[in-house]
């Protein structure tokens, strides 16, 4: 039997400075924090210089590398809604089933790691806040001393510096586009009308055409219903205003329909070679085209939104 490795992080150091205050309250809620789908922490050492963390080794890396990465090997699709329902687990704990609730407030695919059985967790938590016992959950909303996040993932919200667990939900929608897309939210390589993941995604629902612009690797390997279902859930995450977004609880159980739904139609397709179920173009017209609730200007806002946090001290970190 292998012996378990651990990922070793150490904060502060050579320069004297001793650990930020992000890395000291990513320890202090990890402390408070117990879950299948959040890393662990398994212990810290701190003294005046510096702080060492030991967190539970991830050895597949982060979902951002899993989806889009350099070398990368394709996911199949059933394998990318198992990773996003664990994920939306994760969350959903964050946000409804720990003692008090925490904003993560910087959900994006590299902050989603998998392990080697390829379970997803959540990581990242120096950003995270932690809600007086106090307060409403569903109605939370805490001031911020100034912009931070990761840009093109920051709901209009922050604008203003206030903080909701909807924040969290908009931001995992984006991941959700990122998945089925198989590339990053921003992309300057790209033709300028498909730079902007949300701007694409939107004019491919508008004009029909979804099909051809997700990841080509999952073209003919998803069931209409279960892409259609999927697109359901991530537009409303990304929905313009936070109230009109879903819990987190709601994007789980709809991810599990989902894939629910991907499990029957496989059931009742014939088996091609190599054990894949292949779906004809045609079959997606109608379920597709039927899936425009969404309307237009929602993700032209969070881009623009996310457009204008770049000039302030919001974190381009991928």
């Amino acid at each position: 039997m292998m012996e378990p490795l651990f990922a070793v992080r150490r904060c502060g150091g050579s320069s004297g400075g001793g650990a930020s205050e992000l890395q000291l309250n990513e320890v202090q809620l990890l402390c408070q924090l117990r879950h299948p789908h959040l890393v662990s922490l398994i212990g810290f050492c701190l003294s005046e210089k510096e702080m060492f963390v030991v967190l539970e080794y991830m050895s597949r890396g982060s979902l951002a590398h899993a989806i889009y990465g350099k070398d990368h090997v394709p996911l199949a699709w059933k394998h990318r809604l198992h990773i996003c329902i664990g994920a939306a687990r994760g969350l959903h704990y964050l946000h409804a089933g720990a003692k008090r609730a925490v904003i993560h407030h910087n959900i994006k695919s590299s902050n989603i790691f998998l392990d080697e059985e390829w379970c997803s967790k959540l990581s990242d938590f120096g950003l995270s806040k932690l809600l007086p016992l106090s307060t409403s959950k569903a109605l939370t909303r805490i001031d911020t001393d100034h912009a931070v996040g990761t840009c093109g993932y920051m709901a209009p919200e922050h604008r203003v510096r206030l903080l909701k667990e909807k924040s969290d939900v908009l931001s995992f929608g984006i991941v959700l586009y990122e998945v089925l897309f198989g590339r990053p939210q921003y992309d300057s390589t790209l033709p300028e009308e498909k730079q902007y993941l949300l701007d694409w995604a939107m004019e491919s629902l508008s004009q029909g055409t979804i099909y051809h612009a997700i990841d080509p690797y999952l073209k003919g390997r998803k069931a209409p219903e279960c892409l259609n279902k999927y697109l359901e859930i991530a537009s409303s995450c990304v929905h313009h205003k936070g109230n009109l977004r879903p819990a987190m609880g709601e994007v789980e159980v709809t991810l599990e329909l989902a894939l629910g739904l991907q499990e029957r139609a496989d059931s009742e397709m014939s088996i091609y070679p190599y054990g894949e179920c292949i779906y004809e173009e045609a079959l997606f017209s109608g379920f597709v085209w039927k899936f425009l609730g969404l309307d237009s200007h929602n993700f032209s806002e969070i881009t623009n939104d996310s457009s204008d946090s770049e000039s302030n001290n919001c974190n381009n970190n991928s």
